[in-house]
């Protein structure tokens, strides 16, 4: 399966962190992060020119991170 590799911004509540979106599906995607996100439940993707979506964070495993999108990807 291919990567896009493209820079992504990931809102929480109380902080803003930078990530790489590797995969996107109609329902959620693949991210990966070089900071620390453990205990963060729920964010808010922003894809430079594309917009923001709401979601949750379904797993983290080291630096990737599977997200599952509050409602279909407007992308």
């Amino acid at each position: 399966m291919d990567t896009v590799d493209l820079s992504i911004l990931v809102h929480f509540p109380e902080r803003k962190v930078y990530g790489t979106l590797k995969r996107l599906w109609f329902d959620g995607c693949e991210f990966t992060t070089n900071h620390n996100i453990e205990g963060e439940t729920s964010a808010e993707l922003e894809i430079h020119g594309l917009g923001r979506i709401r979601g949750n964070i379904a797993r983290v495993e080291e630096s990737r991170v599977i997200f599952h999108f509050s409602s279909e990807c407007p992308v």
